[in-house]
């Protein structure tokens, strides 16, 4: 059973949270907190293994919230405010939701968050590393090297400092390497980076618009400052126009 505790000072957002959340099978609430203050002395005391927080709260932010730990949970952060993002990633969140938070994309971040506890904790296969060759690369798991080949990869999301590979087959393979070791190793002919938080297999784009694209049926968000070498990198001189 996956503990956690939300904090967010709009008691709608929080029951909102918790009629979804309440419908996943191995999910414990712990508490809900309108106060990041008090939330922080529960935090240190109960323990949970993740924490969905607000950023913009009084007087404590769930940002610095985080970085007053010694020792923080897993974090998922939900927020109107898309330019905090950043510095969500960079006190290691699993993820940042931007409000209003659509259902599908509140239990895909949850299963994410799920695979990451599960890997720290040791009830997964602990897939620490990654090698490349020609047209693949290798996921260590344990004492075996996995071949992965680039085809059957959609994309990458960052998830702490694992990343969790999404393949053609639905299935999912969480890896000990942060986002930025993988976009170093992978061929950017292949692979480009869209945001903070996912590189992209460019064989599987099916549309591309001004700040979203698909993957197959999965729209992901082109952060601003990852436009510019997207369309470069997809699009390129390949583009025919109308005359």
């Amino acid at each position: 059973m996956i503990t956690y505790i939300i904090v967010d000072d709009d008691e709608l957002q929080i029951d909102f949270l918790q009629m979804h959340l309440s419908q996943i099978a191995g999910l414990q609430c712990m508490a809900t907190y309108t106060n990041a203050f008090e939330a922080r002395n529960k935090i240190i005391e109960q323990r949970p293994e993740l924490l969905i927080l607000d950023v913009e709260m009084p007087g404590l932010s769930g940002i610095q919230l985080v970085k007053s730990l010694n020792n923080p949970p897993c974090t998922i952060f939900v927020s109107s405010h898309p330019e905090y993002a950043a510095d969500a990633f960079n006190v290691e969140a699993i993820d940042f939701i931007i409000k209003p938070v659509a259902p599908e994309r509140l239990m895909r971040t949850i299963d994410k968050a799920v695979m990451t506890i599960e890997h720290v904790t040791g009830s997964v296969s602990q897939a620490d590393d990654f090698s490349i060759e020609r047209n693949a690369f290798f996921v260590k798991d344990k004492n075996v090297h996995i071949k992965i080949e680039y085809s059957d990869v959609l994309y990458i999301e960052s998830s702490g400092n694992f990343s969790v590979i999404y393949f053609t087959t639905q299935s999912k393979q969480l890896v000990l390497a942060n986002l930025a070791k993988m976009e170093a190793q992978l061929p950017s002919n292949r692979f480009v980076r869209i945001s903070r938080s996912a590189i992209i297999n460019i064989e599987h784009i099916s549309s591309i618009g001004m700040d979203t694209l698909f993957i197959k049926e999965e729209e992901l968000a082109i952060g601003k400052p990852f436009l510019e070498k997207v369309m470069k990198e997809v699009v390129g001189n390949n583009c025919i126009r109308r005359s």
